[in-house]
């Protein structure tokens, strides 16, 4: 390995790195941004280290990843009990969150509660209702997030597998 692939490897260790913890952001797709240093990195490197096969796994699980919305409630991942609003309410909670509160991760969890207990509130005036919206928001969100940082550090894994093999 000469200095400039040397130098590319580094740099792209770092930049799969530094995305691992920007994704944990809500809104920034970590897997497609990981998948698309991948390919970068197989292509510039005319797919030596990084081959077909390993970018065919990266790809699945990045592919794993943009799809979860429709195999997530198979696992017991749905609405539940939970109303449109509380729905509504969490995504504009978490929206607002992430801009009004410039914390990462806690202003979008801290919104996506809020957002679904005021709008269960208005829809249902229950506190009792709410709460349980509230609860459901903040499940949802933890699992979608370790979920989501499991395929990260998947895609992470092969990537670098396929460099050392």
């Amino acid at each position: 390995m000469d200095f400039a692939q040397s130098a590319l490897t580094l740099f792209t260790l770092i930049a799969m790195v530094v995305t691992f913890f920007v994704a944990l952001i809500p809104f920034i797709p970590g897997p497609t941004i990981l998948w698309a240093i991948s390919l970068l990195y197989a292509i510039l490197t005319g797919f030596q280290e990084v081959t077909w096969v390993s970018m065919i796994l990266i790809s699945l699980l990045a592919l794993l990843a943009l799809t979860s919305s429709f195999w997530l409630p198979l696992l017991g991942m749905n609405g539940g009990d939970m109303s449109c609003s509380s729905a509504v309410g969490t995504i504009v909670g978490g929206l607002a969150g992430t801009f009004l509160i410039p914390i990462p991760i806690l202003g979008t969890l801290l919104g996506a509660i809020g957002g679904a207990v005021v709008l269960e509130v208005i829809r249902a005036r229950s506190m009792t209702t709410a709460v349980k919206a509230g609860v459901f928001a903040l499940d949802t969100y933890l699992k979608g997030m370790f979920i989501e940082a499991g395929i990260n550090l998947a895609i992470i894994g092969i990537f670098y597998a396929s460099i050392i093999v």
